[in-house]
């Protein structure tokens, strides 16, 4: 069993009724949408030189890192969660205006990752085709996380008709908005209802508008 994956003990989950529920009699997935100030948030990667796609990625894979909910998955025909999940996310080719999907494996420290991600969009981002990383195949801890840049939202829902159970989240902003001296951003989650509520999806978002709201805390 991988070390990073621990079971979760079924007779003693207390979302155990829940998860049955929702994943074998009424399989429910659904997608919220909020508006977040990232304006201090982008002032501090500017002062620093730094990007904000890698930053968000950083910013969110923390977050959900920090909730088992957001990282329940079946391995081997048996419910756990993994310790830690990796962003999944595109990178657009703008000739031919494709996707190739990359990953960049987690770090606590912003700028390790923040060097990580570079790397691995200077080494495989001009790379065609689904995976970039030609050969490889993405890790079971990997949860996709994207940003439509050329579009902002006020609700975005994604759809999957695979019968593979899926409980991992899956994160989409949108185009920043300027909203007087503000700068919005839109950003949608889409999870499973067996193993996440909306009291999850609004710690979620409660927590990245905190750390957007204090991010000049993570570069020093």
């Amino acid at each position: 069993m991988d070390k990073n994956f621990k079971l979760i003990d079924i007779e003693k989950w207390k979302r155990r009724e829940i998860f049955y529920y929702f994943s074998r009699i009424a399989p429910t997935t659904y997608s919220v949408t909020a508006s977040l100030d990232i304006t201090r948030m982008m002032k501090a990667l500017k002062e620093h030189n730094l990007k904000f796609f890698p930053s968000y990625l950083w910013l969110s894979t923390t977050i959900i890192n920090k909730h088992q909910e957001f990282k329940v998955a079946i391995k081997d025909g048996k419910v756990g969660y993994y310790d830690t999940l990796t962003p999944f996310y595109p990178t657009f080719h703008d000739d031919d205006k494709t996707i190739s999907m990359l990953w960049t494996k987690y770090s606590s420290s912003l700028f390790e990752f923040h060097e990580a991600y570079l790397e691995n969009k200077k080494l495989y981002g001009e790379n065609k085709g689904f995976l970039g990383l030609h050969g490889a195949t993405p890790p079971e801890n990997a949860y996709t996380i994207s940003v439509l840049p050329w579009l902002s939202f006020s609700s975005f829902s994604l759809t999957s008709s695979s019968s593979n159970p899926y409980f991992f989240p899956s994160i989409e902003g949108g185009k920043f908005i300027r909203d007087g001296e503000k700068l919005v951003f839109p950003l949608s989650i889409t999870s499973h209802h067996a193993t996440t509520d909306g009291y999850h999806v609004a710690e979620f978002y409660r927590e990245f508008q905190e750390m957007a709201d204090n991010f000049s805390l993570f570069l020093s």
